[in-house]
């Protein structure tokens, strides 16, 4: 079960998220944009959530056949490959395009810190949100406290999902 808050776009947390999206746009932009410089290569962007990356960057390119110069990378039938040495300014390119990580946004509502460690196991979390023209929803689950942003403003179940149904 959940929390669910919404948040007006003019408060300063508002702001924040707004500007986020946009660099979050930003970041994917650019990384379709580097994967249609690869011939072959499919712009349908495979992103990992290691390291608490939620927009941008690349961890794996899809060709639906194997470039000369690139290893296989998870199972054969999902085709990902990443660069070998002798493509290092691919590489290189890849690790140096611009990304959006998970701290970021729960550092503008209040949630905290992503990162849980223990006993050999990492994991990120964060909330689920949903960025308006005019609002912003934003589903919290009942086990983290409450967030103390003023700017998140408690609502229904359902009205969350009448408010996400504007969405984009």
């Amino acid at each position: 079960m959940s929390h669910y808050y919404k948040v007006d776009m003019s408060t300063e947390t508002g702001k924040k998220l707004l500007k986020l999206q946009k660099r979050m746009t930003a970041c994917d932009k650019a990384a379709k944009i580097f994967l249609k410089s690869i011939p072959g290569a499919s712009i349908q962007l495979y992103q990992s959530n290691s390291g608490g990356t939620i927009a941008g960057g690349i961890v794996a390119i899809h060709f639906k056949k194997k470039p000369e110069g690139w290893k296989i990378v998870g199972e054969s039938y999902q085709q990902l490959y990443i660069p070998l040495s002798k493509n290092k300014k691919i590489w290189e390119t890849i690790q140096a395009l611009p990304t959006v990580k998970e701290d970021e946004i729960n550092e503008i509502v209040g949630w905290p810190s992503g990162l849980q460690v223990g006993e050999g196991l990492s994991i990120y979390h964060r909330p689920g949100f949903g960025i308006g023209e005019l609002f912003t929803v934003v589903s919290w689950p009942r086990k983290i406290k409450k967030p103390s942003n003023p700017d998140l403003i408690e609502i229904t179940g359902t009205e969350f999902e009448e408010l996400s149904k504007f969405i984009k």
